[in-house]
């Protein structure tokens, strides 16, 4: 029946929309790094993103749904048309960041080498959802049974190339082979959620640095809409809650930044 393959084309591009929604602490932005082109993906690619240290900007930081907080956290959506662009999350700056001393914290190298090999990888993430979005939906409405089953295996076995050319990012951000293979899994059991795995990587660690350090890269004309957000989840944030340095570092940040919106 149509109106069941429609149902089912919905349910799979809404199993991938789900996967790009996730949930920011207060204070915590996904960061874009803004980087200058490198070249094709080689081996020096690292030492490559090393050098270009000094030269890195941060191209904007989105703090989720300001005006809609869920139990403590803000619901944050990964653009589902660019699944070759890496984000990265901030450190987490309320509560102490000493309560995550157990996760590995990344240097800004790190993640400009994954934003990098990520950028290169754009032909075959955009070939990879050409096929699940546009071909098996079409083969799906057609009929054509034979040529549906020869597209998903396809699918499969490109998502399995995206994720093994992964595995040396994965070393880089110094994730787990556990967590690794975790979310391997994860895009191989439930095929939609494979688009989004190089991201998954990436925002599998937090940075090094807090939102008020990558505020500081962004250039100057995108700052203004950037504070706006960042005073409203900082009002937030520094509602009530037990007295301490953070709490008191965090509203003088916020006087700082109302400050400059008052000028």
């Amino acid at each position: 029946m149509p109106d069941d393959k429609v149902a089912l084309i919905a349910v799979f591009v809404g199993l991938y929309l789900f996967d790009c929604i996730l949930f920011l602490s207060p204070c915590q932005a996904l960061a874009r790094l803004n980087l200058p082109w490198v070249g094709p993906r080689a081996p020096h690619a690292e030492k490559a993103a090393k050098r270009s240290g000094p030269k890195w900007r941060v191209a904007g930081l989105d703090f989720g749904l300001t005006f809609y907080p869920v139990r403590g956290h803000f619901p944050a959506f990964l653009n589902p048309f660019t699944p070759f662009t890496a984000v990265f999350k901030s450190a987490p700056l309320l509560p102490p960041q000493s309560t995550h001393a157990g996760v590995a914290a990344l240097p800004l190298h790190r993640i400009s080498y994954a934003t990098l090999v990520l950028r290169t990888m754009t032909g075959y993430l955009t070939v990879h959802a050409f096929l699940m979005f546009v071909v098996l939906p079409y083969l799906l409405i057609t009929g054509r049974t034979g040529q549906l089953l020869i597209g998903v295996l396809f699918a499969f076995l490109l998502a399995g190339a995206i994720i093994a050319q992964l595995y040396p990012v994965a070393r880089a951000l110094k994730l787990g082979r556990a967590q690794y293979w975790s979310l391997a899994a994860q895009s191989l059991i439930c095929i939609p959620q494979s688009l989004n795995f190089p991201r998954k990587l990436l925002l599998a660690r937090t940075a090094k640095e807090a939102a008020p350090a990558l505020f500081e890269r962004v250039e100057p004309d995108r700052r203004a809409a950037i504070r706006r957000d960042f005073v409203a989840v900082l009002q937030y944030a520094t509602q009530g809650g037990t007295e301490n340095e953070e709490l008191q570092a965090a509203r003088s940040l916020l006087e700082g930044l109302e400050a400059e919106s008052d000028e």
